[in-house]
């Protein structure tokens, strides 16, 4: 299959993408193309031109496509949270372990989808999925320095589970707010959470 972008400026992002996309794929060729026009004289002139991305071969290839491969951002399971969890000062692994066996409990009853994200910012997040929608009310972080943080999102706890909104918040520390970050993190606030996903379950969408 044979692409052709036309464009009157080619960024060097997409460039290397274009360069990516043919080194990691069979079958397909593209061509980024920019067009300038000229006046000359009573006439106007459009003069094209292909973009070439470096494509190199051999050991160079296998590095520069290292380099720009794009990152992995997410994965459905607990256990590559688990593997990071591992890595993570001693000081903050009782909270993230409570964090695993938390999701697996989730898990196991069957009230939420768990995936495991990595962010750009070396954070890896727990996503505990409501099935079939693919919100969740909550969101459980490692930060880069291992601090564990559970932020939980508002507008979802108004539409799945507005029944434990208060027992939430009282267990976190903190109003529950669009993006806010509870302030305590422990068994007493994860079993509310557990809770509010129950409450998610039997609720309509």
């Amino acid at each position: 299959m044979r692409v052709v972008l036309v464009l009157d400026r080619a960024p060097q992002d997409l460039v290397r993408l274009v360069g990516y996309l043919e080194a990691v794929t069979r079958g397909l060729s593209i061509d980024l193309v920019t067009v300038t026009s000229y006046q000359v004289g009573d006439r106007r002139v459009v003069v094209p031109l292909r973009e070439e991305p470096d494509r190199p071969r051999g050991r160079s290839r296998q590095m520069w496509m290292s380099r720009h491969r794009p990152r992995r951002r997410r994965c459905r399971a607990t256990r590559r949270f688990a593997e990071r969890v591992s890595t993570a000062p001693e000081v903050h692994r009782p909270t993230l372990d409570l964090f695993v066996a938390w999701a697996q409990r989730m898990s196991d009853a069957h009230l939420a989808e768990i995936h495991t994200y990595f962010g750009k910012n070396d954070e890896t997040v727990l996503l505990p999925y409501v099935p079939a929608e693919g919100v969740g009310l909550v969101s459980l972080y490692m930060r880069a320095d291992g601090r564990p943080a559970l932020q939980w999102w508002r507008s979802v706890f108004e539409r799945r589970a507005p029944a434990s909104m208060d027992a939430v918040a009282a267990a976190g520390g903190a109003e529950i707010g669009k993006g806010n970050m509870a302030t305590r993190i422990d068994r007493r606030l994860l079993d509310a959470v557990f809770d509010a996903y129950e409450e998610a379950a039997g609720s309509t969408p």
